[in-house]
């Protein structure tokens, strides 16, 4: 049911807010852009929704659950008005700028670059990992573009929790069946109770929807023939596993998919991909800096450790003959013990080579690293 807006520009809300625009309008709610009169020049985004009566999805309960979430990829709740007379209720919150998925997807005539997909599904695994691991979880019910930010440096932001829910280990089923029809789990609507997988069910109707230029959102017969040309094939069996009726035949979690998606051909870390591939499977990354103490040996090791703790068998390489700077990490990492003999040595699962020169690099290509 559709509620008349009840705020217009130059409306005050609570003495402070006043109201800008409205910014968009859904089946259930309407969000304005407002000015902080106590903060000159800071804007928020109202939501305002009607409240008949209390159900699982009502704004109390999301402005409570919101409340409680920090993350990077979800909104900042600043204030909340309870229902008045007539149910309107009101949730102020962090105004983000930049277009929602939809919109972007329009932009971009329904192919968005694959390094950019690449990124926007690995930062949704990011704040879907979040959420699936509060206790209790926090399952999110309507991954769908109108609720996914594209902010302008490519930043994700998951917006209207309206439908959120905590995980109830004692119920059957959930006790209000909501979602978005296309990019719904089937337990939203009575199969089941929602947990963690059908978020991921989300993300695969999500993923299925781009890479097929908004042909498709369920895996059916012939969807194969409108993939994109370039999308890596081995994404298919990515989508098709998280998109299975039963849940217990998808994947079981967010870093499980995110480990995936990792470990494929295309597979790529936030902020793109500059590496090259050598030997068909050893990535190498190449970083130098134009003097001393520009923080390029710090940039190496972090790199690696990331790469190593998403499963990845690591090797890091000082080329140079005559620097000390690994030499100085090993004698951290021996804690005062003595130092081995030789050139190698491990912290945390990543392989550190000292003082290397051209020839080491190429029989490391063709040996140590080629072995993963």
């Amino acid at each position: 049911m559709r509620h008349p807006a009840r705020l217009e520009r130059g409306s005050l809300l609570g003495g402070r807010y006043r109201i800008v625009s409205i910014l968009g309008t859904g089946g259930m709610s309407h969000v304005y852009e407002a000015e902080d009169l106590k903060l000159p020049g800071k804007i928020w985004a109202i939501k305002e929704s009607v409240t008949i009566m209390p159900y699982e999805g009502s704004m109390e309960t999301e402005a409570a659950l919101l409340t409680s979430l920090r993350h990077p990829r979800l909104p900042q709740i600043v204030d909340f008005f309870v229902p008045d007379e007539d149910g309107y209720t009101y949730l102020v919150m962090e105004y983000i700028d930049g277009l929602t998925l939809s919109e972007y997807f329009k932009q971009c005539r329904g192919k968005i670059p694959m390094e950019q997909l690449t990124e926007l599904v690995l930062q949704l695994l990011d704040v879907l990992s979040y959420l699936h691991n509060l206790n209790p979880p926090v399952i999110y019910r309507d991954l769908k573009p109108s609720n996914i930010m594209i902010t302008p440096e490519h930043e994700v932001r998951l917006i209207d929790f309206g439908i959120a829910r905590s995980y109830k280990p004692q119920n059957a089923e959930d006790t209000v069946k909501l979602g978005t029809a296309g990019f719904a789990a089937p337990e939203q609507y009575g199969s089941g109770q929602t947990d963690a997988r059908s978020d991921l069910y989300g993300l695969g109707a999500l993923l299925l929807y781009l890479i097929t230029s908004g042909a498709y959102t369920e895996w059916i017969q012939g969807v194969e023939s409108s993939i994109r040309s370039d999308v890596p094939r081995t994404y298919i069996p990515v989508a098709r596993r998280l998109l299975r009726y039963n849940a217990e035949e998808r994947f079981q979690s967010a870093d499980e998919v995110r480990k995936e998606l990792l470990r494929i051909p295309g597979g790529t870390m936030p902020g793109g991909d500059a590496t090259m591939t050598l030997n068909g499977g050893t990535r190498v990354i190449a970083l130098t800096g134009a003097s001393s103490g520009v923080g390029v040996t710090h940039t190496a090791i972090a790199i690696s450790h990331y790469l190593e703790r998403q499963n990845f068998k690591v090797a890091v390489i000082e080329m140079s003959p005559r620097s000390q700077s690994f030499a100085r990490i090993q004698q951290i990492a021996q804690a005062g013990k003595p130092v081995p003999a030789g050139r190698q040595f491990a912290v945390d699962g990543v392989h550190y080579w000292k003082q290397s020169g051209r020839a080491d690099i190429l029989s490391l290509l063709g040996g140590v690293i080629n072995s993963s």
